[in-house]
């Protein structure tokens, strides 16, 4: 049986992982490619029971063909919804980071 219930450390998790998601997309991580096992981040993320809705949607902006440019998806979440990237658990981490700022600029 799967617990549904989001434990403290699991929504912790969750976020780290979220600001790490965005600030690699932000760098120009590839969400498009697939692993030796022919699946995309996406495919693998979802397949391994993560659901985290941000996450899915930074990843799914990231493969679409309507994205603008690298990281948009990001820029778009911190002009749409800003919270939820800049009280990520991890996002003190890396807010310092030069395209991590450009990004919040740009979301402005």
């Amino acid at each position: 049986l799967v617990n549904h219930v989001k434990e403290p450390e699991v929504a912790v998790s969750e976020t780290q992982q979220l600001a790490a998601v965005a600030t690699l997309l932000l760098y120009g991580a590839d969400a498009t490619i697939a692993n030796r096992w022919k699946r995309t981040v996406l495919a693998t993320h979802k397949n391994q029971g993560h659901n985290n809705e941000h996450i899915l949607r930074l990843l799914r902006r990231a493969t679409s063909k309507k994205r603008a440019a690298v990281g948009d998806g990001v820029v778009r979440m911190l002009h749409e919804t800003p919270r939820v990237l800049t009280e990520a658990a991890g996002w003190s981490i890396v807010s310092g980071l030069h395209r991590v700022q450009a990004a919040v600029e740009l979301a402005r």
